[in-house]
């Protein structure tokens, strides 16, 4: 798997060593430093901007990954990986990775959020350091002055250069950030029309069901802002369990069948870049109000909670690239109720009922207080206040910051 692509906690000295033995050469997504000369003079500020100018460069194109610890040729054999260079830290590696978040966190304007970096340690105790940056849905991203001498402080990565930007070079990149969430929410109601078109359609179910309790059904759309390589064989290689996979133009599905179509529940990898999950079966009819289509609030709940967790999972493997725009939507509900007491039941009155859609490019309490937002928004489309269950999130605030 190419270094690009592959998880960056699962790059090893060995994803190095094939650098150099494929002679693979720099592009807009990778960039080979032969020393990490930041990080062994701190206190120079030349280098200091010089690591910041690298990294927001990135964040203000297509994202990409820095390898320090590789020398680049020279001539026509510029850019070109040409010999591994491992370097010692002038401190741990625990320092050096606190020092680099430092930095990180007060060099740049505005904050770039995700980026995410680890020492490769080798032989000699010497390191590599490997920094992936994400791109960002916040750019453009400035480099604060820290050196004397007058500097650009805005740069876009172009194949292997990092180019200062003029104010129309700016305004492009704020455009692009705008654009790409504009796509991703055109692609999330694409899908919502879609699904709603299956469901108008008779499908199979066995003797004795309610074809009118099967139709709704719950999704979860996270799509990335700015897609990478659909690559099936990193998806394909890790199949849930339990699941079926089926390939289709939309993108590769892992189904649950529940006996009838369409599949009781579906994760969907999408080519366009991002995830789907869909659950039918949402409903019941009491034993007291038989003619009401009743939304089963726990498992429900349960049921997004688990797909959260499943989404973080997906994020933190890099099979889901971020930033994503994530929504919930309940669909084909329309006639549905919600129990609000003992024998009363809230009806709703809309087809469709969408969450607000939102960012997600971190892990922390930003984006579980957007989580409870979503899901609380869909009970208040019931006229209820918010969802009467906590959800459990599988992250710790600490692990990827605010």
């Amino acid at each position: 798997m190419p270094i690009r692509t592959k998880p960056i906690d699962l790059i090893g000295a060995n994803d190095l060593d094939a650098l150099v033995k494929r002679r693979t050469q720099e592009d807009a997504t990778i960039d080979f430093k032969q020393d990490f000369s930041f990080l062994q003079a701190p206190s120079d500020s030349e280098k200091r901007h010089e690591f910041l100018k690298d990294v927001t460069a990135m964040a203000n194109a297509y994202g990409g990954t820095i390898v320090y610890g590789v020398e680049e040729g020279s001539g026509a054999e510029k850019g070109v990986a040409k010999r591994l260079t491992p370097f010692m830290l002038p401190t741990s590696a625990d320092d050096a990775s606190n020092q680099i978040d430092g930095i990180l966190g007060t060099g740049i304007d505005e904050r770039i959020t995700g980026v995410r970096h680890r020492g490769i340690v080798v032989q000699n105790q010497k390191h590599y350091w490997i920094v992936r940056v994400p791109p960002s849905h916040l750019a453009p991203h400035f480099v604060k002055r820290v050196c004397k001498k007058p500097k650009p402080n805005c740069y876009r990565r172009e194949n292997t250069t990092n180019l200062p930007l003029d104010a129309r070079g700016i305004k492009e990149i704020a455009l692009r950030a705008a654009t790409a969430r504009e796509r991703a929410q055109s692609c999330i109601e694409d899908r919502i029309q879609f699904s709603l078109r299956q469901g108008n359609r008779d499908y199979p179910h066995t003797e004795g069901d309610d074809p009118a309790r099967l139709r709704p059904h719950v999704m979860l759309h996270a799509v990335s802002l700015f897609p990478g390589e659909f690559d099936i064989e990193q998806i394909d290689s890790r199949k849930p369990k339990a699941r079926c996979p089926r390939f289709a133009l939309e993108g590769l599905y892992f189904e649950q069948p529940g006996g009838g179509a369409p599949p009781e529940f579906h994760l969907l990898f999408l080519r366009r870049g991002g995830v789907e999950f869909q659950k039918y079966g949402i409903c019941y009819r009491p034993d007291r109000a038989q003619h009401l289509l009743v939304v089963a609030p726990k498992p429900f709940l349960m049921e997004l909670s688990d797909w959260v967790k499943e989404l973080v999972d997906l994020t933190e493997r890099e099979l889901v690239r971020l930033p994503i725009l994530v929504q919930a939507s309940l669909v084909d509900v329309e006639n549905t109720h919600l129990p609000v007491g003992y024998g009363e039941y809230s009806p709703l009155e809309h087809k469709v009922v969408r969450s607000e859609s939102w960012v997600l490019d971190g892990v922390g309490e930003p984006a579980k207080e957007q989580v409870r937002r979503m899901i609380n928004m869909l009970w208040q489309a019931y006229g209820l206040r918010d969802a009467p269950f906590d959800v459990e999130f599988p992250w710790d605030a600490r692990t990827w910051g605010e």
